[in-house]
C-alpha cells in the first residue's frame, strides 16, 4: 500500500470524530492536513493570539464561542446581548471573566467582527491538530455543554425549589429521609408512606409520586452534590443535628414553608436581622410575646389593607379613644407608617420560621460563606476536569437570587 494511500485512510478515521451539538460557530475540521500547508492561516492565528491571547486560550481549551457562552445567535441587539448576560452572571457553569469578555466582544461590532475571523482561522488551525488532540478538544468542549444545560435545567429548578435549595447547605433533610425511604423506592410505597399522612407528607407526595417532579427533584440533589462546594456538602451532615433537634411541628412547617414558597433563607435572614437592628423595640412585641402593635391599638392586621385614606381612617378610630402612653404611641406612629408596617406585617408572619433560620444559619458565625453558590459550583465543576491547556475559575450569587 502506498505512502499516499496510508494518508488518505488515516485523514478518512479523523472524520469519524465525536459531534459537537448545541454550539454552530464552534467548528473542528474533520480532515487533517500538513501544518506546511495552511502556514498562512498558522501566522494569522498566531498574530491573533498576541494581540487577543484570552480569546484564542479559551477556543484552544474547549470553551465554547462568547455566542454559546451567552446563548445568542449572531446578529443578535445589543440590548437582547445585555439580558443573555445578566441573565449568564447569575448561574452558568462559565467563569466570570468568560462570560464578561463574551459580553464586550459581542457587543462591539469591531470586536466581533475580528472575533468572527478567529473562529475561522480556528476551523483552519484544527486541520492540523493531530487526531488524539482534537478528540481531546472536543471532549472538553462538550463537557462545557452539557455542564450549561445542567446550569440552565437548575435555573428553571429554583423557581420551584429555591426555599428548600437555599437550606440544604444548612442541613435541611432529604425528601426520602423525611419519609423515611430509599433513593430507588418505588412510587407505591411513596403513595403508601405519604397519602394519608400530614401535610408535609402529602407536599412531598405531590413531588416525589410524580415522575417528572421526582425526576427534577432528583436532578436537583445530583447538581447540588456534583457542583456544590464538597467542603459545604460535607459539612451539612453535621448541621442535621439542629434539624434532628426541632419540635416536629415546627420541623414540618419550616420544611412545608421550604417547599411552598420561594423564600431565601439567607436573603431573609438578613432582612429579618436589618429590620430588628433598625427597631430594635419591635422584638417584644412579636408573636412569641403576649403583645404586638396590632393587639395594643385593637386592631386586626387584615383589616390595614385597601385604600390609604380607609386604612389612615381605621387607624384614627382606633387611636383617638385610647390612653396616650408611650406603648399606644410607638404603635400608632409605627403601623401608620405603611413602609414601616409593611415590615413589622412581615415579621408577624414569619418570625417564628426566620428565628430557626437565623439560629440555622447563624450558628458556625460563618453566614456570607455557607450558601451553595455559583462561583463555587463553577469551581467545582471546572477543577473536576482534567484539560491539558490551563482551566479557568469563579462564581457568584446564591441560586435563589434567579427568582
Amino acid at each position: 500500500m502506498s505512502k499516499k494511500k496510508n494518508k488518505k485512510q488515516r485523514y478518512s478515521e479523523v472524520k469519524q470524530e465525536i459531534p459537537v451539538h448545541d454550539d454552530p460557530y464552534w467548528e473542528v475540521s474533520g480532515i487533517y492536513l500538513d501544518p506546511q500547508r495552511i502556514s498562512r492561516h498558522i501566522n494569522k492565528f498566531d498574530r491573533f493570539e498576541d494581540k487577543y491571547p484570552f480569546w484564542v486560550d479559551e477556543l484552544m481549551e474547549g470553551t465554547p464561542t462568547f455566542y454559546c457562552v451567552l446563548g445568542v445567535a449572531k446578529g443578535t441587539e445589543k440590548n437582547e446581548i445585555e439580558k443573555a448576560f445578566e441573565k449568564k452572571m447569575k448561574l452558568s457553569c462559565y467563569s466570570d471573566n468568560v462570560i464578561e469578555e463574551a459580553f464586550e466582544v459581542l457587543s462591539s461590532p469591531d470586536l466581533k467582527k475580528k472575533y468572527d475571523e478567529l473562529l475561522s482561522l480556528f476551523r483552519q488551525i484544527t486541520k492540523c491538530m493531530p487526531p488524539e488532540e482534537k478528540n481531546e478538544l472536543i471532549n472538553n468542549h462538550n463537557n462545557y455543554i452539557h455542564a450549561e444545560k445542567d446550569f440552565i435545567r437548575m435555573e428553571v429548578l429554583t423557581a420551584t425549589y429555591g426555599g428548600y435549595f437555599s437550606l440544604y447547605p444548612y442541613g435541611i433533610p432529604d425528601l426520602y429521609e423525611i419519609i423515611g425511604l430509599d433513593k430507588t423506592s418505588p412510587f407505591k410505597e411513596i403513595k403508601r408512606k405519604c397519602k394519608t399522612g400530614s401535610e408535609l407528607f402529602k407536599k412531598i407526595y405531590t413531588i416525589l409520586g410524580d415522575p417528572v417532579s421526582r425526576a427534577d427533584y432528583d436532578f436537583m440533589m445530583h447538581f447540588t452534590i456534583q457542583y456544590g462546594d464538597k467542603k459545604i456538602i460535607k459539612k451539612r451532615n453535621s448541621r442535621q443535628k439542629m434539624w434532628d433537634n426541632l419540635d416536629n411541628d415546627l420541623f414540618e412547617k419550616i420544611v412545608f414553608t421550604a417547599l411552598t414558597e420561594s423564600i431565601d433563607a439567607e436573603e431573609s435572614v438578613k432582612r429579618f436581622t436589618e429590620i430588628l437592628n433598625r427597631n430594635p423595640d419591635w422584638k417584644q412585641y412579636l408573636p412569641s410575646n403576649n403583645k404586638t402593635f396590632f393587639s395594643i391599638l385593637g386592631l386586626d392586621s387584615n383589616s390595614l389593607s385597601g385604600d390609604k385614606k380607609e386604612i389612615e381612617k381605621i387607624m384614627r378610630e382606633k387611636y383617638r379613644p385610647l390612653e396616650k402612653t408611650p406603648e399606644v404611641n410607638l404603635a400608632y406612629s409605627m403601623l401608620k407608617n405603611a413602609s414601616l408596617r409593611d415590615d413589622y406585617i412581615w415579621l408577624i408572619e414569619k418570625s417564628e420560621i426566620l428565628s430557626i433560620f437565623s439560629d440555622i444559619i447563624f450558628q458556625e458565625n460563618d453566614f456570607s460563606s455557607e450558601t451553595i453558590q455559583s462561583d463555587e459550583m463553577k469551581e467545582s465543576f471546572q477543577s473536576d476536569k482534567i484539560y491539558t491547556q490551563t482551566t479557568f475559575g469563579n462564581i457568584i450569587e446564591t441560586i435563589n437570587k434567579n427568582n
